[in-house]
């Protein structure tokens, strides 16, 4: 079966979060979440050289089907959202805000809630209390790869964080279900689980999670490599390794850990 998943950080003054695009099979569907997104914003999503699709916001979070819509390994995705006329948040490539707005002036302004689409703003924003690491792979597709989840680990490095897990439990346990299984990691390192993540063709790597009492205190990242041969610069000092018997063309893995709590970085000797 046919699986297929990116996603672009979206990015704003007031709101940011980020775009999901999964495709099974034929089905493809996409997930708009984010802090600062509201029920009645206006939402444009472009896939490659697909006319965008546009819809309204559910809230913070967001899914639909999309149909009539091609999507492969290689489409760059974009999404836009606004409100009021205004840009909230964007990122990927671009959606033509003349599009949108020609769009939505043919919806009907009964299709929200009066008292919804003019509710207005908390002036304040609201610092997010439990930002994704921010982690530099060998790519040169970052916003592209299916990594989105992981892609921020250097201010974890730094700074601890009361609860990190719970604040990206969710989009950090969908890549279990997503993803398939490395089973010889799985099966090497006690009370873990790890899954394969694939990106510009055969390159891949791994995210984990270790558990203690049927609690999740470590995460893990891992990239494929040899002893003997200086790890990418994403492990840099931080990265411990791990022999795994069988596993051909490379010899095991380096990895990284971060606590659950603070996420914090640590090498997990």
């Amino acid at each position: 079966m046919n699986l297929i998943k990116k996603t672009v950080i979206l990015n704003g003054e007031s709101a940011e979060g980020y775009l999901s695009v999964i495709r099974v099979g034929d089905d493809i569907g996409a997930k708009i979440v984010g802090d600062g997104f509201r029920k009645g914003m206006q939402a444009g999503i472009k896939i490659g050289s697909s006319d965008p699709v546009f819809f309204f916001l559910e809230g913070e979070k967001t899914e639909i089907s999309l149909q009539d819509v091609s999507f492969s390994q290689n489409d760059s995705l974009g999404c836009l959202i606004m409100e009021n006329g205004k840009t909230v948040a964007k990122g990927g490539i671009t959606v033509k805000i003349k599009e949108m707005k020609e769009y939505f002036s043919t919806i009907s302004e009964t299709t929200v809630p009066a008292e919804e689409i003019s509710e207005e703003r908390d002036s304040s924003v609201q610092e997010d209390k439990n930002p994704l690491p921010d982690i530099t792979t060998t790519s040169e597709t970052l916003e592209e790869i299916n990594v989105a989840d992981i892609e921020q680990i250097k201010d974890a490095v730094t700074a601890e964080k009361k609860d990190f897990y719970s604040g990206i439990r969710e989009r950090y346990e969908e890549l279990f279900v997503v993803y398939p299984t490395e089973k010889k990691l799985s099966a090497l390192i006690p009370d873990s689980e790890w899954v394969k993540i694939n990106y510009d063709g055969e390159d891949y790597y791994v995210v984990g999670k270790l558990s203690e009492s049927g609690k999740t205190v470590l995460l893990g990242y891992g990239v494929p490599g040899k002893k003997n041969v200086t790890p990418p610069k994403i492990a840099d000092e931080m990265a411990s390794w791990l022999t795994v018997p069988d596993m051909r063309p490379y010899d095991g893995y380096w990895l990284i850990f971060q606590d659950a709590t603070t996420g914090k970085v640590t090498k997990g000797d």
